[in-house]
Formats: C-alpha cells, structure tokens, sequence
C-alpha cells in the first residue's frame, strides 16, 4: 500500500507539472501573439503610417516657411542685422538644411524597409543631422558668449561683425569634422536572406562606435550647455549688481530700461537652447542606449521589433519639431520681429489691425496715443 501511494503521488506531482507546463506555455504564446499583434500594428497600420506622414508633412511646411521667414526679416532692414541676429540666421539655415533633407526621407526609409536611394544620399543623411545638430549647439554657444560680453563689458567697444562671419565659419567647419565619421562608416548593406539593401553603419568595431556615440553626445550638448549656462549666470549677476546700485533717477531709469531689454532678449535665446534641448536629448538617449547596448540581448531584440519603429518615430519627430519652434518664439517674445512680421506677411498685418481696432472700440476710455515705433530699439543688437 505505501509503495502505491508512493507511486500515486509521483504521478499527482508529474500531472501537476505538466499541467502548470501547458498553462505557462499557453499564457507565453498569448503574450507573444499580443506583442505580435502591436508590433504588427506599429509596422504595417495604414492610419498609424498616415498619422506620421502627417506630422513630418506639418514639419516640413513649417519649418520651411518659418525659417525662410525668419532669414528674409533679418537681410531686409539693415536696423536688424545685428551680430545676434545674424547668429540666428546661422540657426535658420541650419533648421532648412535639416528639415529638406531629414524630414522626408526618414519615413520613407523605414516605411519601405529598403534602401532604394543612392549611397551619396546614404552618406550624406546622417552627416546631415549631426552637422545641424552641431550647428545649432554651436551658435547658441557663440550668441550667450556674445551676450555675455556685451552685457559684462557694456563699455567696451563693440564686437565688429567679422567675428560673426569668423563664428559662422568656425561653426560649420567644426560641425563637419565632428561629423565626418558618419559619412565614412555609413555604407549600403545587403542581405541576402531578404534580397533587400539597408543603409546602415559599419564601423570596424562596436567600441569605436560606442566612443563616438559618448563624444558626440559629450560634445553636441554638455559641453554647450556647461558654456550657456555660466554665460547666462554671468549675466543675470551683472544685472543683480546693477540693480542694486544707488544712482540718479534719470540714470536709473535709462539703466531699468536697458535692463528690461537685456532680460527680454536673454529669456527668449534660453528658452531657444530648452527648447532644442529637450526636443533633441530623447532621440540621442535612444542611440545612446542601442549603441552602448550591442552585447544586451534585450537591447538588441527591442532595436529589432516594432516597439522601437514606434520609439524611434516618437524621438525622430519632436527632435524635427526643434525647426519649427524659433520663428514662433522670435515672434512671441521679441517684438521687434513681430512688427516685422506683421509687415511682411498680410494676413497677420490685418489680423492685428483688426484686434487693435476692436481693443480701442471696446475701452474708450484707455485709448493710446499713437506712437511712432522705434524699430532700431528693440532690435537685439542692443539688448
């Protein structure tokens, strides 16, 4: 009887394990088939792949005709061709030349799952970004230096233009060194298994591409933003100080007013450099953790599935997005460009006579004089 129950309970016990087998191998397939059914979805969903092409076509419209606005109001008045203005249409050429060539090619390239372009624009996309993305890091640099010295040494004589055109080119041609790298590991990939061609990196080893995936990080945005910040810092001490020095009233308000244009002008290029910021940091985080990542299994199966294409398009767009927001901001925020867009483009020239008509209609009592504007004030050059 005890060899039977002995026997008996082995076969619970196997019966039970098998049992808990199945459930467990069951519940896995499920798992995995929802997981398929998402990943499906992200890679081959019509409406998903209409909502993307959506966002990059809005992008590029506006980061096109923004910029291109942004560089048209600055050449046309001479009153507006200071050194901080001319850094930002540095800015704008570099938003152009990122959004005519990132933008639209980006989603045709993972939609079509295939290279089909040739290796000169295979090179040349990722060269691309990083030369824009080093650019602009690279000019914000260069406007809060120059605003700080402006603000620290007012009395100095100020900085002719040819350091705008020395900046300028010190900018691109540093931006193209530290670039070059991806063009010459970038190369066309076949596979022979699928009977398709990628574009894809190939570098002679994974520590080489981790190196240069830290240094263009380290480069592109700490290093820029340990400068800007101590710029900034500077500044908002030198304005501290002033304001709390004992001087006549008619000194102090010519100093209170020049303080106001300086804070106006500093708000607006910090809220720039956040902006960029945070649009740029999720998308090298994500190259971050693929590069740095090649030896982890769960890296390297999360690069191959649908999650990432959803990621990747998450990261891709608002680090697009970063072309649109400037000519916004130079307009909330400055408002000698927003006069200047008031006369350029129509509809906003009638659409801010109609509001200034319908505010004088509607508080008679609070009607303001008409004012001669002072353009050559409110410009940056003198902020």
């Amino acid at each position: 009887m005890a060899s039977w129950s002995l026997a008996g309970d082995e076969s619970l016990s196997q019966l039970d394990e098998y049992l808990l087998q199945q459930i467990l191998s069951q519940s896995l397939e499920a798992v995995e088939h929802r997981r398929r059914s998402v990943v499906d979805i992200a890679k081959n969903s019509v409406h998903i792949r209409v909502v993307i092409c959506l966002i990059y076509a809005v992008i590029f419209v506006l980061g096109i005709l923004g910029n291109s606005l942004v560089v048209y109001v600055i050449l046309r008045k001479q009153e507006m061709r200071s050194i901080t203005n001319l850094f930002l249409i540095n800015l704008a050429i570099s938003d152009i030349l990122m959004t005519l060539l990132a933008t639209p090619f980006t989603p045709a390239i993972v939609f079509l799952e295939e290279w089909s372009f040739h290796l000169v624009l295979c090179k040349l996309l990722p060269m691309v970004m990083a030369v824009t993305v080093y650019v602009s890091t690279l000019t914000s640099t260069a406007i809060a230096m120059e605003r700080c010295i402006v603000t620290v040494y007012r009395f100095q004589p100020k900085l002719p233009n040819f350091t705008y055109f020395l900046g300028t080119v010190v900018t691109w041609v540093a931006s193209a060194v530290f670039s070059c790298p991806l063009a010459i590991y970038q190369d066309i990939s076949f596979n022979e298994k699928t009977n398709t061609s990628s574009c894809q990196e190939n570098w002679p080893h994974p520590t080489t591409r981790a190196v240069f995936t830290v240094t263009s990080f380290v480069l592109q945005f700490i290093v820029p933003c340990i400068i800007i910040t101590a710029c900034y810092t500077r500044i908002g001490l030198v304005l501290r100080n002033r304001a709390n020095r004992k001087i006549g009233i008619k000194s102090r308000e010519k100093e209170e007013l020049e303080m106001r244009r300086i804070r106006r002008a500093v708000k607006m290029l910090i809220a720039m450099v956040v902006i960029f910021v945070v649009c740029w940091i999720p998308l090298n985080c994500l190259w971050m953790v693929t590069d740095l990542g090649t030896n982890s299994q769960a890296v390297q199966s999360f690069a191959g599935s649908g999650y990432f294409t959803l990621v990747f398009f998450v990261c891709h767009s608002l680090a697009m997005s970063s072309a649109v927001y400037n000519p916004f901001l130079y307009t909330w925020l400055n408002e000698s460009f927003r006069n200047e867009f008031y006369q350029v483009l129509p509809c906003l020239r009638s659409l801010r006579a109609h509001h200034n008509a319908t505010t004088s209609c509607s508080s008679p009592k609070h009607r303001r004089r008409p004012q001669k504007e002072v353009l050559y004030i409110e410009t940056l050059s003198h902020v």
